[in-house]
């Protein structure tokens, strides 16, 4: 209870002060407050950003591979693959975190990365043609 104390007011100080210092000197400093806020412990949820989902990032599924084929994302980020190919794929990542049914033209599977890492995943009916992508989280 005293350690929450201590961080509530350590909150509030800094939370006047960049008011404070953001109406004297303008909205600049109320951007490094801001920074400084997303590296306080977060306790009980009170003090985490509101979470922002993000747009969906789109793969496309073609003949024989995926575009691209190396993706960067946040975490947080949904992934969505759609076929544009005129027979069917998958979308299974090599480590077992998720594997979509067959997908066919026009048809997609979403999934959301949460935690950071690399992942890498095929399809399954064309593993030994060398389809093969990675998702990057971080």
């Amino acid at each position: 209870m005293r350690r929450l104390t201590v961080v509530v007011i350590v909150v509030l100080v800094a939370a006047l002060s960049a008011v404070g210092l953001a109406a004297a000197t303008g909205p600049a400093v109320l951007g490094r407050w801001s920074s400084i806020f997303s590296r306080l412990p977060v306790v009980g949820g009170w003090f985490a950003p509101p979470a922002v989902a993000a747009a969906p990032v789109t793969v496309l599924i073609l003949d024989g591979s995926f575009s691209p084929s190396k993706l960067t994302v946040r975490p947080g980020t949904a992934v969505r693959w759609v076929s544009r190919s005129q027979i069917q794929h998958t979308t299974t990542s090599f480590d077992g975190l998720w594997d979509s049914p067959s997908i066919s033209r026009n048809q997609s599977f979403t999934f959301t990365f949460v935690k950071p890492g690399t992942y890498r995943y095929l399809c399954r009916q064309h593993l030994l043609q060398g389809m093969i992508a990675t998702v990057t989280v971080k």
